[in-house]
């Protein structure tokens, strides 16, 4: 009886821990590796067109950030980043903040909000000083206009 008992634990545990590994990795795979703020920024210089800053770049052609997290690591914070398309037949306009204060990401939420767009997946970490450094991803979604053909003339 008691093997039996130990026999069950074990592949209780067994499969609590397959599914802890599985929800883990659901949750992280489609994020950047975690980078400094430097490597973050020359990480963005590859969706920039020639010159940098043009425009349309890849945002400008129907992508965007879905999320940003950051973390205190090593002695210094660090970022990544979840990013893809806009909604098949949507545009979408979007903001994204990092390192932000209290007071600071407190006023983007509610004025962001007034302008109608939507926070995804708010984040912060503690900073050794005990202070907080917020991150915050928002979305707005636009349906995409009917583009109608010029009539062709027969002349």
């Amino acid at each position: 009886m008691a093997r039996k008992l130990s026999l069950g634990l074990g592949i209780l545990v067994f499969l609590a821990l397959a599914a802890w590994g599985w929800c883990y990795y659901q949750a992280n795979k489609d994020f950047t590796p975690w980078m400094s703020l430097s490597e973050l920024n020359h990480w963005q210089v590859q969706f920039d067109t020639t010159p940098p800053g043009g425009h349309p770049n890849y945002w400008d052609n129907g992508h965007w950030m879905n999320a940003v997290e950051a973390r205190w690591h090593e002695g210094i914070p660090q970022y990544r980043v979840r990013y893809g398309p806009v909604p098949e037949g949507y545009d979408g306009a979007w903001y994204w903040y990092i390192n932000q204060d209290q007071a600071s990401f407190s006023s983007h939420v509610h004025d962001l909000a007034d302008q109608g767009f939507v926070l995804l997946d708010p984040n912060s970490y503690l900073r050794p000083d005990d202070t907080h450094r917020y991150q915050g991803v928002w979305h707005k979604l636009f349906k995409k206009k009917a583009v109608v053909a010029a009539p062709v003339s027969t002349q």
